[in-house]
């Protein structure tokens, strides 16, 4: 399973590790990675859906570092980093069940 630590709780979905790397097989991937002292707090990744259009795909924060800014840096990181590779859109998507991503989301003004 990927999320072998279990510390990311929406990751817990039993995917494979290669049903990840499927997914981004064929496209430029970006992958950005909080840390903090030596422990990965959390992470977003993204690949081109086009030349002009990036896909925020996945990303999460480990709950006991949730509430402190971490998912709204690493959005704000790769937003800057899309735009200065040339993409002039990005998409995502969020479940329903995700309240505080959907809820960071709106916060930067995504629809």
């Amino acid at each position: 399973m990927f999320n072998s630590s279990g510390r990311i709780p929406e990751l817990a979905t039993g995917a494979s590790l290669a049903h990840y790397e499927r997914r981004i097989a064929a496209a430029p991937l970006v992958a950005l990675v909080a840390y903090q002292q030596h422990h990965i707090i959390g992470f977003k990744l993204g690949f081109a859906l086009s030349p002009q259009c990036f896909y925020s795909w996945l990303g999460s924060v480990v709950p006991s570092y949730r509430s402190q800014g971490v998912a709204s840096a690493l959005l704000q990181y790769q937003e800057h980093w899309a735009k200065a590779h040339g993409y002039q859109e990005i998409q995502v998507k969020s479940m329903l069940c995700f309240s505080a991503m959907r809820a960071m989301l709106a916060k930067h003004q995504y629809l």
